[in-house]
């Protein structure tokens, strides 16, 4: 496995339970992931939050985040099997449209 692969595995939890492995690959050889995404996450320019994880740093509850992806607001969203990931600068974008703060639990 090459280090840039070791990085992004690092930096997207790929093999601590949270994305298979496999699924994760599979969306790479896809193209699920772009180049230049997989890039900025392996350098920790950029990082990708759960819905969950969204909650708990906006306040907003889980059905209004998954109306967001449905509806196209936090177009960046990344489906790897089940699970959905939200691109932070995305979430910052959106927040900043509607000039919401993060919580400060998110800092």
């Amino acid at each position: 496995m090459t280090k840039f692969m070791t990085q992004l595995m690092a930096r997207t939890r790929v093999g601590d339970g949270t994305i298979n492995l496999n699924k994760f690959l599979k969306a790479v050889e896809e193209g699920v992931i772009a180049d230049t995404l997989l890039k900025r996450l392996a350098n920790g320019e950029e990082r990708l939050l759960t819905p969950q994880e969204v909650e708990k740093m906006t306040g907003f509850k889980l059905k209004q985040i998954y109306y967001w992806v449905r509806i196209g607001e936090l177009p960046e969203t990344i489906q790897i099997g089940k699970l959905y990931f939200i691109l932070e600068s995305e979430l910052e974008r959106l927040l900043e449209t509607r000039k919401v703060g993060l919580t400060s639990s998110s800092k």
